[in-house]
């Protein structure tokens, strides 16, 4: 039988539990932003070296298509490429990255390693984040499905996305075939949280893992299942939208911190 803990998850549980504990602290406070003008790259402003995230919309278009190609470039090479690597250790922490106290920890330190790998391409990278809360009554009409974001749902008969800078993307795991969509209602996406309700969600569960319930089973779930595609399973990374996603459900975990 194999066993899934292991001394490395043993370090993570801990660092996630002394985190849990430690006392609140205004992440705004320990940051200074520097001022984001159109069409210019943010340069680091930021002490000891740390930089913002921003929302996907909120980055230039020249920003935008460093991203998408760098995210393109892991995936050049032979079958399994450095990105596929991210489905398959996605897919190997199933029973202990999801429905426990591990997974917002977990998600922080995998999108980490993500951004790192991309920052090895172009080091003024950082993975920037999907609100979805501000297409909450419209998902399928938001920018990030359009052909220079990240392409729209798949065809009809077989779910394949066909425009947008991943419409070639061939994922190996769990077996080598297009990247796949489906929306949840058709053409069209179910409504998602609004902002309204993440402050209340973060505001209104003060105890750790009635959070991180609320959130992991209610808007990161519904995102995922809305989504569809490879993005119901547990190789949803196989869609870069994934990280996008968890780069909005670290920030909402970073607000209730």
């Amino acid at each position: 039988m194999r066993h899934l803990f292991n001394p490395l998850l043993a370090a993570v549980i801990v660092l996630a539990a002394v985190a849990l504990d430690a006392p609140a602290v205004d992440a705004q406070a320990k940051r200074s932003t520097p001022v984001d003008k159109p069409g210019r790259v943010v340069p680091n402003q930021c002490p000891q070296g740390i930089r913002p995230r921003r929302e996907i919309r909120k980055i230039s278009a020249e920003e935008r298509k460093v991203f998408l190609d760098a995210v393109r470039q892991l995936q050049y090479g032979p079958s399994p490429t450095r990105y596929d690597a991210y489905s398959l250790q996605h897919m190997n922490a199933n029973t202990y990255a999801h429905n426990t106290p591990i997974f917002f920890p977990w998600h922080r330190r995998y999108l980490r390693e993500f951004e790192i790998d991309l920052q090895n391409i172009n080091p003024d990278i950082m993975v920037p984040y999907w609100d979805w809360t501000l297409d909450s009554q419209a998902p399928h009409t938001s920018d990030i499905f359009k052909n220079d974001y990240f392409g729209g749902n798949g065809k009809d008969n077989d779910g394949c996305v066909q425009d947008g800078p991943f419409a070639s993307w061939q994922p190996a795991y769990p077996r080598r075939d297009c990247l796949r969509r489906g929306f949840n209602n058709g053409k069209r996406i179910k409504s998602f949280y609004s902002p309204e309700a993440i402050q209340y969600m973060i505001s209104s569960k003060p105890r750790y893992n009635d959070f991180r319930l609320a959130i992991e089973i209610g808007p990161h779930g519904d995102v995922h299942n809305a989504i569809g595609g490879h993005m119901l399973y547990m190789h949803s990374p196989n869609d870069p939208l994934f990280f996008m996603h968890h780069a909005m459900v670290d920030k909402i975990w970073d607000q209730w911190q």
